[in-house]
Parts: structure tokens; sequence; C-alpha cells
């Protein structure tokens, strides 16, 4: 967990990244949850790696990001729940701080990247401690996984977790080096890192601190809709606040001013055209 706060921009945000995806997979995935749902069963998560691919909640109790993050970090750093299934109580401070949940876990599918081995993960969360519930989610999740295997969607999460993810120079803006990009559904979404971030860690971490940095100064001001422009000694960052996103973009160091805002009016736009793919916009829920 101090690993990930230090290199995820997930724990700077508050907000998780999801698997990008083409709409209609993701809904089918979605209604595939929702309908195997059981007795006492509160959440259905789909986890590829450090990606939500899938959510389904209650109408009225959505999950908090943070509980998302602790219970996506358990699964992923856990070596012992790839072996087999597991049914683990487990607390989530955001929903309830003083009891516990009960999780089934199980590891439906796995790829390897050029970062490793990356498993595909349900999770259903039930508020039962009886052991008898681990049964009944079994049982659902053998109805899940066939369903998904029917309709090749297993198959599409494995080739979008193998897939590169998108770089600063597709989004089309001059100079642009680095783009971090924050939903009002704390679902984020970020370019790969290129040069100079590429080169180490190291860099990364920087890059990572500097966004920490001016996101911190940008929330210190009272205005409703903030924008902080920061010229540092490597490059040029921006970070814009609004009730809809948080935007960070890092570009070369001699990008004047203007083009500086210009790109980022270009990134924000290029996002609006990609939201369907890049992040959960509607999500399932139970009645």
């Amino acid at each position: 967990l101090v690993r990930n706060m230090n290199n995820n921009p997930a724990f700077i945000l508050n907000a998780v990244q999801c698997l990008p995806m083409l709409k209609t997979d993701r809904t089918a995935i979605g209604e595939i949850m929702r309908d195997a749902k059981c007795e006492r069963q509160l959440f259905a998560i789909l986890v590829a790696g450090n990606y939500l691919v899938q959510v389904v909640t209650p109408q009225r109790q959505p999950i908090h990001p943070v509980d998302l993050l602790l219970l996506m970090n358990y699964v992923n750093s856990t070596a012992s729940l790839r072996v087999s299934t597991n049914y683990s109580p487990i607390c989530l401070p955001k929903f309830r701080d003083s009891g516990m949940v009960y999780a089934y876990i199980d590891f439906i599918a796995k790829t390897q990247t050029v970062e490793g081995e990356v498993g595909v993960c349900l999770i259903l969360i039930s508020t039962s401690p009886d052991p008898e519930r681990f049964s009944a989610l079994d049982n659902a999740r053998d109805v899940i996984v066939n369903h998904f295997n029917a309709r090749g969607l297993l198959k599409t999460i494995l080739q979008q977790v193998q897939a590169p993810r998108y770089s600063a120079e597709q989004i089309g803006v001059a100079n642009l080096r680095h783009m971090l990009y924050k939903s009002s559904s704390s679902q984020y979404s970020a370019t790969c890192f290129g040069p100079p971030y590429s080169l180490s860690q190291r860099e990364q971490r920087r890059l990572l601190r500097l966004y920490s940095y001016v996101r911190q100064r940008a929330y210190t001001s009272k205005a409703r809709n903030k924008l902080y422009y920061h010229s540092g000694t490597h490059a040029m960052t921006v970070v814009a606040v609004t009730k809809d996103y948080e935007m960070y973009t890092t570009h070369h160091l001699m990008t004047s001013k203007l083009e500086v805002l210009t790109g980022c009016h270009k990134v924000r736009k290029w996002m609006k055209m990609h939201e369907d793919y890049l992040f959960i916009m509607h999500s399932p829920y139970w009645q």
C-alpha cells in the first residue's frame, strides 16, 4: 500500500482508474453481474490488475473510491488469493468503519503484460458472515463467468489489459508531455509515461509529486473554478479544478503560457469525446 501511494495517481486523486473499453461491452458486463445478484449481496466488483472494469451497487449506496482502492490493493497484493477462491471478512471504512463485510474473491482469468502477470478478479461483497453464503456466491460466480465466456467478454477484457495505453501524442496537443484527468465520478485516466518520464521510475515519482504539489496549491483557492499554473525547472504544469473534473497537464518547458492554456482546452475536448471509452459513465444498480 505504501509503495502504491508513492507510485499511483489514484492515491493523490482519491479516484480509481477504469479499464478502457467500448461502452457496449462494459454495459453487457454490468448487466450480467447485476442479474446474478444473491441474497444479502451488497456490491459486485470486477477488476483487472489496478483497473476497475465494472461495479454494481445498490441504487442509493454507491461504493466510495477509497474503499475501492483499499479493496483493489488487497486483492492485488495478497498472493494467497490467487491460489484459490476466498471468502474473507474485510473492513470498508467509508462504508462502515465499525464493522465488517464479507468478500468473495476469485481470480477468473490472468494474462501476461510487459509489466508482468495481471489477474482479472471478481469480488462479491456480502453483509452476511454465514459460511453458507459462500455456496450461493460461488454459484453466482459460475453464472457470471459462463455468460462472460459465452459472449466473448472475458476475452475482450484480457485484450484490453494487454493493449497499450494512449499517449500524449495521440491527443494532438503540441509539446504535451503527460496528462492526468479526474472525472466528477471519482474515476481517472492518464496518458502513458512518455519521455522523459518513461526513462526511469524516479522521473515518474517526481512528476506525481509535482501533481500533488500543484493540486494542494490549487485547492488553497476559495474560487469555485480553480486554475493553477506552475513553471518549474523541468516543465510547465497546469491544474484546472471545476465541479465536473480535475485536469493536470505537463508541457515542455519552453511552451508559452498561451500555448499551454490553448492545449488544456484541446485536452478537455478530447477527453469529452472519449469519456464513454475511458470511464464508467452509467453503472448498473440493484433496486
